[in-house]
């Protein structure tokens, strides 16, 4: 079911939706949503004042309507990594930590895991990660399938990347 909320700071002019829409409610139509020209995220444009229009990331809007911000965690974040699902299911306060490693795997990545590649020199997978210190370690593999297990058994506990 859509839920609407006001806008933050636009109460009298705009609503945003559980679903990821946004709505005039003066007139009472829902916002076309276009990639602004400085990133890759949906946004609107708000009239800010009269006559200036505001481009703005529908996914704050509605992150900023629906979420309770919480502690230190100030940027919004989408879980699934798909910065188009802008549902309010897919998105949460999240520190700018958190956030950089909550990417995409890079398109040249071989393995299919955040951390694994292989060192085609020496013939070896290679699993790397940052502990809390942000000190880069290496462990070198045989198999790519041991390399990508022992990544993944130090990631989830420690949330090293």
């Amino acid at each position: 079911m859509e839920v609407w909320k006001p806008v933050k700071d636009y109460e009298n002019k705009y609503y945003v939706s559980s679903l990821g829409n946004v709505k005039n409610i003066i007139t009472n139509n829902i916002l076309k949503q276009c990639h602004s020209r400085n990133n890759k995220y949906l946004s609107v444009g708000i009239f800010h004042t009269r006559d200036k229009v505001k481009c703005v990331p529908v996914h704050i809007l509605i992150g900023q309507s629906f979420l309770e911000k919480n502690n230190d965690n100030d940027i919004i974040d989408h879980i699934d990594k798909n910065k188009y699902n802008n549902n309010i299911d897919n998105l949460r306060y999240t520190s700018l930590s958190n956030n950089s490693k909550n990417t995409k795997i890079n398109i040249r990545n071989k393995s299919g895991t955040k951390g694994v590649y292989y060192d085609k020199l020496k013939d070896v997978w290679i699993a790397s990660y940052n502990d809390l210190n942000k000190v880069r370690h290496r462990k070198i593999f045989k198999s790519q399938e041991e390399a990508i297990l022992f990544r993944q058994e130090i990631e989830t506990p420690n949330s090293y990347l």
